[in-house]
């Protein structure tokens, strides 16, 4: 519960325009629970809005390579370089594994496993 409210805490420091003060706190959560999804994309976008994109890319990489909600380990971002259709053909392809596993109960509907292994239905 700790890390919801300070999760909390941070979106009330971003939004109130202390960009600083916002990552401080993610960066602590994320230091406890790396697997925070929500609040390292909070991070990405933190860093983006300070000028930081390098750090946010390095944010946003980290979190699509997560597996989280796409069905997978490996990332789409991994077929961004063979240009847009193989790209959208990957998010697809994750997209209907991770319902499919939904369906078979591997996965939660909110992308989380059922047997408290990682995440995604990648067989991490």
């Amino acid at each position: 519960m700790e890390s919801i409210a300070l999760a909390n805490l941070a979106l009330a420091r971003f939004q109130t325009e202390d960009v600083d003060g916002a990552l401080k706190v993610a960066r602590s959560i994320l230091r406890r629970d790396p697997e925070f999804w929500d609040v390292r994309a909070a991070a990405a976008a933190f860093l983006w809005a300070a000028g930081r994109e390098a750090e946010a890319e390095q944010e946003w990489s980290q979190l699509c390579r997560s597996g989280r909600g796409f069905g997978a380990v490996r990332s789409a971002e991994d077929a961004r370089a063979q240009g847009p259709v193989a790209y959208a053909a990957r998010l697809l392809e994750q997209q209907v594994a991770q319902q499919a596993a939904v369906v078979a109960g591997v996965v939660g509907a909110d992308g989380a496993r059922t047997d408290g292994r990682g995440s995604g239905s990648g067989g991490d």
